[in-house]
C-alpha cells in the first residue's frame, strides 16, 4: 500500500515541482535561483517523512496547490488556478491555511484596474470556484452533509493534537487553557486571534499584489494559522514550508532555517512512527544541500543572519538527542517534547515578525514608486 504514495508524487507532485521549475515568475531570469528552489521541492525531507513514514497523502493537496499558486500570478492562467486549488482545498481542508491569500491576490491583481471592479472576471472566477465545489460536493448533497462537515472540522478533539509546535501548546505550558477553558470559548479565541494576526499580510497583499508579495503572504498566513488556529496537528506545518521554499532562493538564510526547524518540530512524530534514523539520515542530507545552496547565494545573504541561525539550530539539537537517549524526571515524562515544541514555537514567531517586515518593505517601496 505505501507505494501508492509514491505513485502520487509521480503522478502529481513532481510534475507540479518540475512545472513550478519551468514557470515560476519569481526567480524566471535567473538559473541557479530556479535550481535552488527545484532542489528544495523535490529532496525536502519532511514531506517524504510525513508521506511515506507516516503513511499520508499530503503531496497531492500540496501538488495541486502548487499548481494553484504559479497559475494564480499569470492572467491567463487564472481561472485554471481557481480550479486547481480548488481541488485541493476539497481533498485536504487544512488548505484554508492558503486560502485567504489566494483569494486577496486574485481579487487584487485581477478583478480590479485603477480602483474599479472588472466584474467579468470577478464572476469567472466565482462561477469555477463553485462549479467545481458543486460538482465534488453534489454526491455528499444527497446523503449527510453535515456528518462529513464534522468529520472535516472535529472541534471536539481540542485546542491541538499532542505537544504541537504552536503558540497554545506553548502558553498552555504557562496557563492550563484546556482545564480553565471549554471548547467553545477556546475555538473563539483562536478564531479571534488568527483573524486578527492573518490582517496585516493579507491588507498588504492587497495593496501590493505582486508575486513575492504573494508568496510571502502565503508563508505569514499560513504561519498564523499554525500558530494561532484551533485543532492544530504537527504535519499541518507543512503548509508553510511549502511557500517558504517558493522563497528559499529570495530569502536563502530563513528560508532554510525554517524548514530546518519544522523538521525539529516534527521530531517527537518521528519518534512515535520509529523514523529517528531516517529523520537524522534526511536532516544531515538537507542541512548538506542547505549549505551548498547558500554557497551558491553567498553575496546576497546577511552574515549576521547565517550567525543567528546556525546558533538557533545548534542550541536546539541536543533537545532531539536528550529526548532519545535521556529519561526525562518522573515528575515531568514530556519534558524534552515540550522543550522542543516550545523552541520551534519561539523561532516560529520570530521568522513570522521577520517576514511580516519583509512583507512591509515590499509594500512601502511600492507605496513611495507610484506617490
Amino acid at each position: 500500500m505505501r507505494y501508492t504514495v509514491f505513485i502520487v508524487d509521480l503522478l502529481i507532485y513532481y510534475p507540479a515541482v518540475f512545472y513550478t521549475y519551468r514557470s515560476d515568475l519569481l526567480n524566471k531570469n535567473v538559473d541557479t535561483k530556479k535550481f535552488t528552489v527545484l532542489l528544495t521541492n523535490l529532496f525536502y525531507p519532511l514531506l517524504i517523512l510525513i508521506d511515506h513514514g507516516h503513511f499520508q497523502f499530503n503531496s497531492v493537496s500540496l501538488g495541486l496547490a502548487l499548481i494553484a499558486f504559479v497559475m494564480a500570478t499569470k492572467e491567463k492562467t487564472i481561472l485554471l488556478s481557481a480550479i486547481f486549488f480548488t481541488l485541493s482545498l476539497n481533498y485536504k481542508q487544512m488548505e484554508l491555511y492558503h486560502a485567504v491569500p489566494i483569494f486577496v491576490y486574485l481579487l487584487s491583481a485581477y478583478c480590479f484596474e485603477q480602483r474599479k471592479l472588472k466584474l467579468k472576471t470577478f464572476l469567472s472566477l466565482g462561477f469555477v470556484v463553485i462549479l467545481t465545489f458543486f460538482i465534488i460536493w453534489f454526491p455528499v448533497l444527497k446523503h449527510d452533509p453535515m456528518a462529513v462537515m464534522k468529520r472535516l472540522f472535529p472541534f471536539e478533539r481540542g485546542l491541538y493534537e499532542d505537544k504541537v509546535a504552536n503558540f497554545w501548546c506553548t502558553l498552555n505550558l504557562i496557563v492550563k487553557l484546556r482545564t480553565r477553558f471549554d471548547h467553545g470559548t477556546l475555538a473563539k479565541l483562536c478564531l479571534l486571534t488568527t483573524s486578527l494576526s492573518i490582517l496585516p499580510s493579507c491588507c498588504m497583499l492587497f495593496r501590493r499584489p505582486t508575486v513575492r508579495n504573494f508568496y510571502i503572504s502565503l508563508f505569514n498566513v499560513s504561519l498564523c494559522f499554525y500558530l494561532f488556529s484551533f485543532q492544530v496537528h504537527e504535519k499541518t506545518i507543512l503548509l508553510s514550508c511549502l511557500p517558504v521554499i517558493l522563497l528559499s532562493a529570495t530569502y536563502p538564510v530563513e528560508s532554510f532555517t525554517f524548514l530546518q526547524f519544522a523538521m525539529i518540530s516534527a521530531f517527537p512524530l518521528m519518534i512515535k512512527d520509529n523514523l529517528v534514523f531516517i529523520f537524522w539520515i534526511t536532516f544531515i542530507g538537507f542541512s548538506i544541500l542547505a549549505f551548498q545552496r547558500l554557497y551558491i547565494h553567498f553575496n546576497h545573504i546577511s552574515l549576521l543572519q547565517l550567525l543567528f541561525s546556525i546558533l538557533c539550530i545548534t542550541t536546539t539539537l541536543p533537545l532531539l538527542i536528550a529526548a532519545i537517549y535521556v529519561k526525562p524526571p518522573s515528575r515531568y515524562p514530556d519534558l524534552w517534547v515540550v522543550l522542543i515544541s516550545a523552541c520551534s514555537c519561539i523561532y516560529f514567531l520570530i521568522t513570522l515578525a521577520q517576514f511580516h517586515i519583509y512583507q512591509f518593505k515590499e509594500t512601502i517601496s511600492y507605496i513611495k514608486k507610484t506617490n
